[in-house]
């Protein structure tokens, strides 16, 4: 919340919570004037959740949120001149089961198809425990990437022809000290790809 009282954002997904059932509450900082609305999806095992955090204006531009699963929520917000759908994912691991990660974008495609309404433009952010590699792929994947594409990175572009989405962050250049896709309890360790 500090850090986005800090850049001026109104919206931001989080996962990973550690959040168990589904919710929602209102905080503030300390020796802010900034309010913060939580909303949250969680589940029965801990490492999982998904939840949006939300401030000024977009807390009052809620028209609806469902949560999902301990991997998906939905939330609508009234904007001008269309209104934004919003998913905040939290994708299973590389390593994790397929059925499992096939389910996990069967969801994904039923909840976009339920939700989304006329033009609501269609914002899907979060941990897609993947990567799309470093070659542009028509207008899906920029030339950005890091890394080899692996099965989740594949998985994630497929998901994206099918909606017409793109992978923003691989149309931004960054500096080599910041692409790195995990890093290590201690801080210490990053890793590239």
């Amino acid at each position: 919340m500090q850090e986005m009282s800090r850049m001026g954002v109104d919206v931001m997904g989080v996962a990973e919570t550690f959040w168990k059932d589904d919710g929602e509450f209102q905080t503030e900082l300390p020796d802010s004037t900034d309010k913060f609305k939580v909303i949250y999806s969680g589940g029965e095992k801990n490492r999982r959740g998904v939840g949006m955090i939300l401030k000024g204006n977009a807390r009052n531009s809620i028209l609806l949120y469902r949560p999902i699963s301990e991997r998906i929520i939905v939330m609508r917000l009234q904007g001008v001149p269309v209104n934004l759908l919003i998913l905040q994912v939290y994708a299973p691991n590389e390593d994790g089961d397929e059925e499992e990660k096939e389910q996990f974008y069967e969801m994904l495609d039923q909840v976009i198809t339920e939700n989304r309404k006329g033009n609501d433009c269609l914002m899907v952010m979060g941990d897609f425990n993947g990567k799309v590699g470093k070659n542009k792929e028509e207008d899906f994947v920029g030339p950005y990437g890091v890394g080899t594409r692996n099965e989740n990175g594949q998985h994630l572009v497929e998901f994206c022809r099918r909606h017409n989405l793109f992978v923003t962050n691989t149309w931004f250049q960054q500096k080599p000290s910041a692409q790195h896709t995990w890093t290590s309890p201690d801080g210490i360790t990053k890793r590239p790809d």
